[in-house]
């Protein structure tokens, strides 16, 4: 079953029972956009195109870390033990980020870095920002061999070379402004799951870890708060229906 729900994560992950999901993998808000200053100089280089959203502004630093510190609780609450939680995130907020997660009760296990060879210039002035990052965690169980769970047929490096997802891709994606490529979300639910486990996206966007999901075989449950996203994604999401080979597999679920 593929579950999107229309509904602030804070408030839906709370009906979903413990030790739920197989793997969590999802991007979170980055608060890149730190005051309006940094969308000014967004907007500057971008040509006018801000990549910034309402939904990543946050008024001061503690107010970031508060909503980190209420999603990812919740998110160590619904992940069984064994599960893995994989969290794409920038740069500056990896230190913090990992050690919030370790008090929490999660296990740092790696961190991915996806170099994107033509990544777009952001700011001409200094270094071209060719990087994103996926902190890999997992929670903890009695059993403390975690490599048998990963799925050996694969081989997954801890750095990936991958182009920035391409204007076609990211006009199916409904030119969400932070959209991953297909290839590599597939990478990672191949990696830790297997068919029929359940996978949480809290933040699901254009619903590209959903899609790949009903791909795949897996059941999904992801949370997107933006109408309009929302509803994009069903409409993406059928457009996967016949590849499925399933009759029904999509079950909307609107709260707002």
């Amino acid at each position: 079953m593929i579950e999107i729900i229309n509904e602030d994560c804070l408030i839906g992950m709370k009906n979903i029972e413990d030790n739920k999901a197989d793997m969590i993998l999802t991007d979170p808000p980055f608060r890149i956009a730190m005051d309006e200053e940094a969308d000014r100089k967004v907007k500057q280089w971008r040509g006018g195109d801000i990549i910034t959203s309402e939904w990543d502004k946050f008024e001061t630093k503690e107010d970031f870390d508060e909503f980190n510190k209420k999603w990812v609780n919740e998110c160590y609450r619904i992940l069984r033990p064994k599960g893995w939680f994989c969290v794409f995130n920038h740069w500056r907020n990896i230190p913090d980020f990992v050690k919030l997660a370790e008090s929490i009760g999660f296990k740092y296990q790696n961190l991915l870095t996806w170099f994107k060879p033509n990544a777009a210039l952001s700011f001409p002035i200094g270094l071209v920002q060719s990087c994103e990052y996926v902190i890999v965690f997992y929670k903890q169980s009695i059993d403390s061999n975690f490599t048998k769970y990963l799925n050996k047929s694969s081989i997954m490096r801890d750095c990936v070379v991958m182009n920035a997802i391409s204007p076609s891709e990211k006009e199916e994606a409904i030119s969400h402004p932070t959209a991953k490529p297909k290839r590599l979300i597939k990478m990672f639910i191949n990696q830790f799951t297997k068919e029929g486990d359940l996978v949480l996206d809290c933040f699901s966007g254009s619903s590209t870890v959903a899609c790949m999901c009903a791909l795949m075989k897996r059941n999904f449950i992801g949370f997107e708060i933006d109408k309009n996203y929302y509803e994009q994604s069903l409409k993406r999401l059928q457009n996967y229906k016949e590849q499925t080979g399933l009759k029904e597999w999509i079950k909307p679920n609107s709260q707002m």
